[in-house]
Formats: structure tokens, C-alpha cells, sequence
């Protein structure tokens, strides 16, 4: 992951303030440990990820379990996270897009 070219696209590109900009990187870094946010991306744009994290009212009510790489503390409302874990990748994916990262 480019962790701190991700950081200076997020400063320079968005409008996000500090505290929705740590927890994109957070977020991001989370993801990288179990996903591999840029081989994916060279693979297929992230579709993987982003279907990985997809995480349906069907799939909180069956109490699925996240991706594997993915954790959630005790009591966590995973539907939740998972959908604050998917808008980060797909934050990262678009810097991806927008700094040409090649395919």
C-alpha cells in the first residue's frame, strides 16, 4: 500500500477534514493487512475487494463472518463496518485511478 502517497492525494484531492481523513487511512490500513489493496487493484481494479467486503441486512441477520483478514471487536456492528471499510477502499481505489497506479 502506498500509505503516504495515499495520505498526500487525500490532503491535496478531497475535501475531507482531518478526523474523516485518519479514519480513511486507518480504515485503509486495516484492509491492507488481509486484502492487498494494491495487487488487487493490478489485478482487476479492486473488484475482489470491493465484492469481499459487500455485506448485506441477509448477512448481519445469518451473523456471517467477515472476510478472512477482517476483524470486528466483540459486539461491533459489522454490517456497519464492513460498509465504513468498503468506502475506504473504494477511496483508495480512486486515488489508484487518479495517479494512473498501472493496471
Amino acid at each position: 500500500m502506498r500509505y503516504n502517497q495515499f495520505k498526500y492525494w487525500l490532503e491535496n484531492s478531497t475535501d475531507l477534514q482531518p478526523r474523516p481523513m485518519a479514519d480513511a487511512l486507518s480504515r485503509v490500513k486495516r484492509i491492507e493487512h488481509g486484502l492487498c489493496l494494491d495487487l488487487k487493484y493490478i489485478k482487476d481494479g479492486g473488484s475482489y475487494v470491493l465484492n469481499k467486503m459487500e455485506y448485506s441486512a441477509k448477512d448481519e441477520s445469518n451473523s456471517k463472518q467477515p472476510p478472512i483478514g477482517l476483524t470486528f471487536k466483540p459486539g461491533a456492528n459489522i454490517r456497519n463496518g464492513m460498509a465504513s471499510l468498503k468506502a475506504a477502499a473504494k477511496q483508495y481505489f480512486n486515488f489508484c485511478h487518479a495517479t494512473n497506479y498501472q493496471k
